[in-house]
């Protein structure tokens, strides 16, 4: 599933990946503030070329916490680069139950698959996003080519 080789196969490719740090903790005394998510999904579109408001959609690994909705509207809110009428957020959860750690790579498995769906599918380009309870965030900017769009 996951390669570096075969650049000019179709598929779902993954155009840039950013980690950063939040200091924030679940049940610590700082408020929530999206510093390190807001930071991750800035430097993921930075590094793909591309502004976070071009993209279809976003999706993540959240389990349903309050604390991770606020902090994923704060940095979109910050990250957004105009206003979307529409930005979906896909929850693989929703469709495969709580897989902790597994929940990256899963969201890749699960996201190749319902990319690859033209009529039915979330669209070509999104946003991934994780927090870890250590306080990691990432974030990544995917896209699913398909043999049409290679050829151009």
């Amino acid at each position: 599933m996951l390669s570096r080789d075969a650049s000019d196969a179709p598929g779902l490719w993954i155009e840039a990946v950013a980690t950063a740090q939040e200091p924030w903790r679940f049940e610590s005394d700082l408020p929530v503030r999206a510093l390190g998510l807001t930071q991750a999904i800035r430097s993921a579109a930075q590094a793909a070329g591309t502004e976070i408001a071009s993209l279809d959609f976003h999706a993540s690994g959240m389990t349903g916490e309050g604390w991770y909705a606020k902090e994923v509207n704060l940095a979109l809110s910050r990250c957004l680069e105009r206003k979307k009428s529409d930005f979906p957020h896909l929850i693989v959860t929703r469709s495969v139950g709580e897989t902790g750690a597994a929940a990256p790579l899963l969201s890749l498995a699960w996201l190749a698959a319902l990319m690859g769906r033209t009529t039915t599918g979330p669209g070509s380009a999104g946003l991934l996003h994780f927090a870890g309870d250590d306080g990691q965030r990432s974030a990544l900017v995917v896209r699913h080519r398909t043999a049409s769009s290679l050829a151009k």
